[in-house]
Formats: C-alpha cells, sequence, structure tokens
C-alpha cells in the first residue's frame, strides 16, 4: 500500500487514502470543524464576526472586477481571473444560502448575502450609467433604498418563520424525551 504524505491526508477521507478524482474535502470539512470550534469556544460573535470579515474579502474582490477600467491591475483583461473571481464569489454566497437554508436556525449569513448583493449591484448601477444628469443619481438613490427594503422585509420574513420552525423543533423533542403520546 502506498502512502501519503502527513498533509495530504488532510485532503482525502479516511476511507480512500490514495488521490482520486473528485475534488478534496478539507474545505468542506476544515471549515466546518474550524467553525464549531470558534463557536463552542468563542461564541457566536467571533463567528459573526469572521464571517463578516470574509464576505467583505470577498465583496471588495467583485467589486474590483467592476471597476476594473478604472483601476490599473496587474492582471490583463480578458486572462479570464475576472470571471473567476466572479464565478467563485457567487458559488460560495450560493453554498452558504443553501447550507443556511437547510439548516434554518440563523438569518445573519442570508443577511451578508443580501448586503454583499445590494453594495455590488449598486457600485454596477453606478459604474454603467452616465452620471451626467441628476436623474441617474436619483436612480442609483432609488434602487439603493428599494434593494435594501426588499432584503429587510425578506430576512425578517424568514426571522418569524424559522423562529416558529425552531419552536416547533424544541416542542416535539421535548414531547419525545417526556415519553408522552403525540
Amino acid at each position: 500500500m502506498r502512502s501519503l504524505p502527513l498533509w495530504q491526508w488532510a485532503f482525502y477521507p479516511a476511507r480512500r487514502p490514495f488521490p482520486s478524482p473528485k475534488p478534496p474535502l478539507l474545505p468542506r470539512r476544515a471549515l466546518s470543524a474550524i467553525l464549531s470550534i470558534v463557536a463552542l469556544f468563542c461564541g457566536l460573535w467571533l463567528v459573526r464576526a469572521l464571517a463578516s470579515l470574509g464576505f467583505a474579502y470577498g465583496t471588495v474582490a467583485v467589486l474590483m472586477v467592476i471597476v476594473q477600467p478604472a483601476w490599473p491591475r496587474e492582471a490583463a483583461p480578458g486572462t479570464g481571473q475576472d470571471a473567476a473571481v466572479l464565478a467563485c464569489f457567487v458559488a460560495v454566497c450560493a453554498a452558504i444560502a443553501v447550507a443556511t437554508w437547510r439548516a434554518r436556525r440563523d438569518v445573519f449569513p442570508m443577511a451578508l448575502i443580501a448586503a454583499s448583493a445590494i453594495a455590488v449591484s449598486t457600485v454596477w448601477l453606478g459604474h454603467t450609467m452616465r452620471m451626467n444628469d441628476i436623474g441617474a443619481f436619483f436612480m442609483i438613490a432609488f434602487w439603493l433604498i428599494a434593494a435594501s427594503t426588499g432584503a429587510g422585509l425578506l430576512l425578517m420574513h424568514w426571522v418569524r418563520a424559522w423562529r416558529d420552525t425552531v419552536a416547533q423543533r424544541d416542542t416535539v423533542a421535548q414531547r419525545d424525551t417526556e415519553g408522552t403520546p403525540a
């Protein structure tokens, strides 16, 4: 049997010690383990702070892609780096949204996604519109108000709905542990 170097064991599950064409499991397992340990010892505030920093970094990276002609960068335009940055950020946001939607415990990750989407779309709108008159300014202001209001209403709807779901789960769990018939 061929053995892998110690650092590679983190990339492959224990039941499959040899490299395979499947993607490594380190990002998912490592992120889950790190966030669980951080939440256990440091509390939810630190997990939220780290998530906020991660979303801020991703949002700034996407904003750099949007305003590329205005800011000179090291990468030449058209190399595919811009598309990769955008695709990776969208994929990460989608994965976080699906995981949050399935867990239905905390709406904070959805708030980060909404804030990032509002920031990116507002900068894109401002970058693509010609600012020749006051109408463009009011259009961007209207978009910012409408998007923020819509996101706030949707997030509050999810908070109320998920709170009821968690309360129902707790009631069922308490009934099951007491041994009373349903």
